[in-house]
């Protein structure tokens, strides 16, 4: 585990100290308290677990002229390597900052297109994600959606 800084150490002293000043008051209220700091603490861990990955990925565009890259995560993306299948093109991107976007522009309309995107977070940590991109099919971009439909979730008439 990585050493806490400063600032998360003495929240959870500060935790501490109010679970045992609750101990003279109430033995519940302490407890109360001290599950809150256990669950400050896990989610200090489980941030600092997930810092520094970036996210990008592909979407066509309106037009179906252009292939936007976006970086979606937490951390810029290094030596990005883009190819398209069956377009036969390999596109190379030095570096796509945190909510940077990169565009292709294609000379015609595309209609299917495979992506491969291979890139690097900044500690040398390879990442790989693939998209079969189509202008006929609807995008299944919805990060809200949930894994089995529950309560008519945005039901299609």
């Amino acid at each position: 585990m990585q050493a806490l800084n400063r600032t998360k150490k003495a929240v959870l002293v500060a935790g501490f100290a109010i679970s045992v000043a609750l101990l003279a008051v109430d033995i519940y209220l302490a407890g109360i308290a001290f599950v809150i700091m256990a669950v400050v603490l896990m989610s200090f861990f489980i941030q600092e677990d997930s810092y520094g990955y970036p996210d990008v990925v592909a979407s066509l565009s309106e037009d179906t002229r252009e292939i936007i890259f976006r970086n979606r995560g937490n951390a810029p993306a290094k030596k990005i390597r883009i190819t398209l299948i069956p377009i036969d093109e390999e596109i190379i991107v030095d570096t796509l900052p945190m909510d940077g976007t990169f565009k292709h522009t294609f000379a015609h309309m595309v209609s299917e297109v495979k992506t491969v995107i291979s890139f690097e977070n900044e500690a040398g940590k390879e990442f790989r994600r693939t998209f079969l991109l189509s202008s006929l099919s609807p995008e299944d971009e919805d990060l809200l959606r949930p894994a089995f439909p529950i309560f008519s979730w945005k039901e299609e008439k």
